[in-house]
């Protein structure tokens, strides 16, 4: 099994790495722009240092990277400012890396999946998809990318081609939960069923389960992972 994970450097993206890396057998693809104190190293890791915001320059990427069993888009930017803050060139920037980028490497790696077995894409999403949230463009971008997995899941399923994806609410010791203030952390934390945040392990296990273990007739889904805060 050939496995690309974008943003795998930290948080989320680096806890999904680590569990296909224990994986016997599997090949990773790390795709990101900083291997700063990146950890992982071995035959089995491959390095490729990549900015997303370069749209143009993804089918260039795809072709040198070459056919992969499992896409897992996981990079993303999260600013925490109302859009009011915001200048036009940031929020495209965060359109075209959370949602652009993501649905362009489908769709350029979709025709290097190969036939003998399912593939499987795994998009990660966010809560503030369903619910709404302060950062407009990322609240956006990440509504977009949900609706784009039910698009090419729709497009791509007799293929047996998997599209599905991940939402996470708040995650512990991740760039979004470093950026939310602590009260507004604790407003969250109360809404939960166990008073507890998700881990990256655990999402990250969620995706594993997603490229390994779920079966083929699990196409187009949206898999919450808050803890039960938003059960309506």
């Amino acid at each position: 099994m050939r496995v690309l994970v974008t943003g795998g450097t930290r948080g989320i993206g680096l806890a999904t790495v680590r569990l296909f890396a224990g994986l016997d057998g599997c090949q990773l693809v790390v795709l990101a722009n900083d291997f700063t104190d990146f950890p992982l190293q071995g035959e089995n890791v491959q390095r490729d240092n990549f900015d997303l915001s370069q749209i143009d320059a993804i089918p260039k990427k795809v072709h040198e990277i070459g056919a992969i069993d499992v896409l897992v888009n996981n990079a993303g930017i999260y600013n925490g400012r109302p859009f009011s803050a915001y200048t036009t060139e940031d929020a495209l920037r965060i359109h075209t890396v959370n949602y652009l980028a993501p649905m362009k490497l489908a769709t350029e790696f979709v025709s290097q999946f190969p036939s003998s077995s399912p593939s499987r894409i795994i998009n990660v999403t966010s809560v503030v998809a369903e619910i709404g949230g302060l950062d407009c463009p990322y609240t956006a971008s990440k509504a977009a990318l949900q609706n784009g997995t039910r698009a090419l899941a729709r497009q791509w399923g007799r293929l047996e081609i998997c599209v599905n994806a991940v939402a996470p609410g708040i995650v512990e010791g991740t760039d979004v939960f470093n950026a939310i203030p602590a009260e507004v952390k604790q407003r969250l934390l109360a809404q939960t069923m166990d008073g507890k945040f998700a881990t990256p392990d655990q999402v990250a296990s969620v995706i594993f389960w997603l490229a390994t273990g779920a079966p083929p007739s699990i196409k187009g889904a949206t898999i919450s992972i808050n803890n039960g805060s938003h059960v309506s």
